[in-house]
């Protein structure tokens, strides 16, 4: 089976049922309806997409379906957002809900990972790879992606997709094709490190198409996962007490610059803040996210 994107989320998306989510993630649904709701008057505004929607696990329909006369619910595959559809809202309530489904990247119309795989396993060599990569990164173009979109929207909701870009999905080939057999731990060292310095390309690009799409006067609404903590950890357990922003910004100094906080200083190269907030995102029995 070839790992492209569609398949590597769908077997992510899989490692936690979408019944588990509805009833785990309700807080967490409610905490962001209620920071769009302070933030956005929302008789302002007509529309809605929401991209990285997934089985919808993370964000309320019924929401939505009250407040904007037509939502677009975006992601790599429909089955997903069907069942989380399904799930949430009785049937009358859909007709205002479209589906759209592409790679927010554009590198899948292009069998990138396929190509990847096919190198990798014919154990070319890194440098390469790396080529390969490298020119199909340059030529990455948010606007073919926005083409195939089929109007602007007032509001955007870009829930938490960062970390799932790129940069994982080929760690992800990596493991299920088994690759590390084939390279020295050096030659994978140093392609990760690659890897990780390409990220901003991606990310890049990926915020553009949200500009791209958001009307004049439109608003995103973007929750970025920051830090990952075990369910046991007690830095956890202080931040959970309060939510306390000075605790929060050294634990995030701490961790180091990463992917996720790139993403955040891109956005503001294409937004301007108007506000912002710290959730605890209670991803599964073991973890959980701090999402800003």
């Amino acid at each position: 089976m070839i790992l492209n994107v569609e398949t590597y989320l769908s077997i992510l998306n899989k490692s936690i049922s979408t019944n588990y989510k509805i009833k785990n993630w309700k807080h967490y649904r409610q905490e962001v309806v209620e920071f769009i709701k302070s933030n956005i008057k929302l008789s302002n505004y007509k529309n809605a997409a929401v991209f990285a929607a997934g089985d919808c696990g993370d964000i309320d329909l019924r929401f939505l379906s009250q407040n904007f006369e037509e939502i677009l619910l975006t992601d790599i595959s429909s089955k997903n957002i069907k069942i989380g559809i399904k799930k949430q809202l009785n049937p009358t309530r859909t007709q205002n809900f479209s589906i759209k489904t592409f790679d927010y990247t554009g590198l899948d119309k292009n069998d990138f990972y396929k190509k990847i795989i096919e190198l990798l396993l014919n154990k070319e060599h890194i440098e390469k790879i790396k080529d390969f990569i490298t020119e199909e990164l340059n030529s990455l173009n948010a606007d073919k992606i926005y083409s195939t979109i089929p109007r602007k929207y007032n509001i955007v909701i870009s829930l938490p997709v960062y970390s799932q870009l790129f940069y994982q999905h080929i760690i992800a080939i990596l493991d299920y094709h088994n690759i590390y057999k084939k390279y020295s731990k050096d030659k994978l060292s140093n392609f990760k490190t690659f890897l990780l310095n390409k990220m901003p390309i991606i990310i890049d690009n990926y915020n553009s198409l949200l500009h791209n799409i958001i009307s004049k006067d439109g608003i995103l609404i973007s929750l970025i996962d920051m830090l990952e903590y075990k369910n046991t950890s007690a830095t956890l357990q202080k931040i959970s007490k309060d939510m306390n922003n000075n605790l929060i910004e050294n634990q995030i100094k701490k961790s180091g610059y990463g992917i996720s906080n790139f993403a955040l200083d891109n956005l503001k190269k294409y937004f301007s803040i108007i506000n912002s907030k710290w959730l605890l995102w209670p991803f599964n029995k073991k973890r959980t996210y701090l999402v800003k």
